[in-house]
């Protein structure tokens, strides 16, 4: 069961999920296990949800009256009309689902599963607020990062001293991380140290601090030549210690108890199931990330990715909230992260992807240049969701490069890194160059969408249809009828000839089949 989590004032809502079916509190709306929405008339909508909340128990003829037609004289036909329009509804799975005991009323049976929602941001002058506490606050704070101390030896060469505190100052610019100085010999999470080599470059090592366990190591590159977008290798390399202390940290997390685990723990482990990009792990990540709001409310980072696991409602049809109202709640809650961390290039980054869904182009590709040229350094996911916006808003080299300079900083990225890129140079006009990439993306993950959809579009236009015809069979196995004028989806454009181009390449698809 997913759990519900209060965040602040606002308006509630509540989904029901039962025997297949899900009934939305916020839109109004019943449907069925294939998605499909189900007309029913309010007050039998007010019937299911009193059901729905006290489910497996017997409700009287009279009771029912009372409970949806409040101080109103109706006759039992107006009830026995909602119940109809329900077994209706539920259609075979009506026996499975609502029990009439003669005589004596109605038993909802189904197993049900409620997940609650509140769209507004927590405020910390709520009176649900606890008193404040200077030593908890810090605390909780400390809860939020992973903290590195960069040993500087006695002796060092002064140009390999200059190295690495140069190399601090670089991590320092990671929201996740916290820089510690040595000299104090202060405690910390992981340590960072040089080893110098005769004949050789020096070896960085990353270590576990409480353990003295060797993580990572690496030799230290000496060039510090510009790398286009990104500025050296000094940044090359802090961005591996970052990555391998995200990785040690989501390993102890997931050896830590439920109750244990921190909301910087949930974030990392929704995080990973996150980018796995599927449905269930998509409904995990939400549940996890759920569990970290609910644990530290003015965690922006959670809320963060709580807004972009939320959006997949809108643009794949995956979690207990869907269509726009997961496009609203999703903007909403990348708002309510922002407020709290407003130079976060993580809550730039996801509130410029949640822009985009809304059509504002303007406002999302400024947002999203805000996150990679902000005080704070974004992390490889980071980059992926700003340069994905700016591939739709303004389509051309700049996000091209930018893409190409991920890979350089992290040459092991996951699958997804290569479907943005082929998007990037297909809205580009470079549709060969782009089919590398997204097969690429396609083989490693079958059921991210996304990628399928690009492929159609990228094999029409560089003639190959048997390709593009594989890729329509794919997004109808994923999205059954999806349409791309439907404005749904993962796809979304800056510029009114993208989109035509788009509808072209689907048009040429269905014309082929129906030959």
């Amino acid at each position: 069961m997913l759990s519900g989590v209060r965040m602040g004032k606002g308006i509630d809502a509540r989904d029901f999920h039962f025997a297949g079916f899900r009934l939305e509190s916020a839109r109004g709306t019943l449907s069925g296990p294939d998605g499909q929405d189900h007309r029913i008339r309010p007050k039998t909508f007010s019937l299911l949800v009193h059901l729905l909340e006290n489910p497996g128990l017997l409700h009287g003829r009279q009771e029912l009256l009372e409970a949806v037609w409040p101080g109103i004289a109706v006759t039992d036909d107006s009830l026995t009309q909602c119940i109809s329009e329900l077994r209706k509804a539920f259609g075979a799975q009506a026996e499975e689902i609502l029990r009439t005991v003669p005589r004596r009323g109605y038993i909802l049976i189904a197993e049900v599963k409620v997940h609650s929602w509140n769209l507004s941001p927590a405020s910390p002058s709520s009176p649900a607020t606890p008193p404040f506490s200077a030593s908890k606050a810090r605390d909780r704070e400390e809860a939020r990062h992973a903290s590195v101390i960069v040993e500087i030896p006695d002796g060092i060469a002064q140009a390999e001293a200059s190295g690495l505190a140069l190399l601090s100052a670089e991590l320092a610019r990671y929201e996740d991380l916290r820089v510690r100085r040595a000299a104090g010999r202060e405690h910390a999470d992981y340590r960072v140290r040089l080893v110098d080599v005769d004949g050789g470059s020096p070896l960085v090592f990353l270590d576990e601090a409480s353990t003295n366990t060797v993580l990572w190591s690496e030799p230290q590159a000496r060039s510090e030549e510009a790398a286009g977008p990104i500025d050296s290798a000094r940044e090359i390399l802090a961005n591996r210690i970052a990555r391998q202390v995200a990785v040690d940290s989501r390993r102890k997390a997931r050896n830590k108890a439920h109750h244990d685990r921190t909301a910087r723990d949930l974030c990392l482990l929704a995080a990973d199931h996150h980018q796995r990009a599927t449905e269930r792990d998509t409904l995990l990540a939400i549940e996890l990330l759920e569990s970290a709001v609910a644990l530290d409310p003015d965690y922006a980072q959670a809320r963060a990715w709580l807004a972009y696991a939320i959006q997949r409602g809108f643009t794949q049809g995956w979690g207990p909230v869907r269509g726009e109202a997961a496009r609203d709640t999703a903007l909403s809650m990348a708002r309510a992260a922002l407020i709290l961390a407003p130079y976060s290039p993580l809550c730039l980054s996801r509130l410029a992807y949640c822009m985009m869904l809304h059509g504002k182009w303007s406002e999302a590709e400024s947002t999203a240049r805000m996150a990679l040229n902000g005080p704070y350094r974004g992390g490889v996911k980071v980059r992926i969701s700003s340069c994905e916006v700016l591939a739709h808003a303004v389509p051309g080299e700049d996000s091209i490069e930018l893409m190409k300079a991920v890979l350089k900083l992290d040459p092991f990225c996951g699958p997804t890194v290569y479907s943005v890129l082929g998007r990037c140079l297909l809205m580009a006009g470079r549709p060969a160059e782009a089919l590398p990439h997204l097969r690429w993306c396609a083989t490693r993950l079958p059921d991210y969408a996304p990628c399928h959809h690009s492929l159609v579009m990228a094999c029409v236009e560089t003639g190959n249809m048997p390709d593009a015809l594989l890729a329509w069979r794919e997004i109808q196995r994923i999205q059954p009828g999806w349409d791309p004028t439907a404005r749904t989806g993962p796809w979304f454009f800056g510029r009114p000839a993208d989109e035509q181009r788009m509808l072209d390449a689907v048009e040429a698809v269905r014309a082929v089949k129906i030959r």
